[in-house]
């Protein structure tokens, strides 16, 4: 079967994440034949967010909430950003997915005076053997 790529809408409405460790998880479930990629054709996980305080720090992860903050994927940081909004994404190792089962992104603030809104959340990948 020839690879193609794929994506899921995973949040098209908004959320807002308040304070110390606030967290949002998005549940999804992928098809069987998703492709884990390699080191040029990661899965890419996009979305916007808008910063509501002037120091805001917050992290995502996948398919790890035992280890939320030592496992995250990617931790971002704004200052003196209040209502400037952003378009951010990041390649993601596919093998943190679980292929034809569920999965959950998650969205988690880091410290007291976070304040953000996010929406549009965003996941490509590929499918098929690529032959």
């Amino acid at each position: 079967m020839a690879s193609l790529v794929d994506y899921q809408v995973l949040s098209d409405g908004s959320f807002e994440l308040n304070g110390d460790l606030d967290i949002k998880f998005l549940e999804f479930s992928l098809p069987s034949d998703f492709t884990v990629g390699t080191f040029r054709a990661k899965p890419i996980l996009m979305w916007r967010v808008k910063p509501l305080s002037s120091s805001v720090r917050y992290q995502i992860g996948v398919n790890d909430p035992q280890h939320l903050q030592s496992k995250s994927e990617g931790q971002r940081t704004y200052s003196n950003a209040a209502n400037n909004p952003d378009g951010v994404w990041e390649a993601i190792s596919g093998e943190k997915f679980n292929a034809g089962k569920s999965n959950s992104i998650y969205f988690m603030t880091v410290n007291s005076s976070s304040r953000i809104r996010v929406n549009d959340v965003i996941l490509w990948y590929q499918r098929g053997s690529g032959s």
